[in-house]
């Protein structure tokens, strides 16, 4: 295995912020997967649709291994009626 964890944007955040399945939550571990420049390495590791991972990885949230789509709305611009 290679040392690419050590390279990892995400080393020492708290792994609860990559716990996320729904927008506003998954946007802070996002953020710091797109910083990430072993981003790929990640989603390989996690290998989602074998682990039933859960969570953020690799750039995308997942649930029981497969990718959770998720929908940014603007609640502003829904008209009311």
């Amino acid at each position: 295995m290679s040392n690419h964890l050590e390279k990892a944007a995400c080393l020492g955040k708290s792994p609860q912020i990559f716990d996320a399945f729904t927008f506003p939550e998954a946007d802070t571990a996002m953020s710091i997967c797109s910083t990430c420049s072993v981003v790929t390495e990640c989603f390989n590791l996690v290998r989602p649709n074998k682990s039933f991972f859960d969570g953020v990885a690799g750039g995308i949230v997942w649930r029981n291994g497969y990718r959770v789509r998720l929908r940014i709305r603007n609640e502003q611009n829904i008209e009311k009626t």
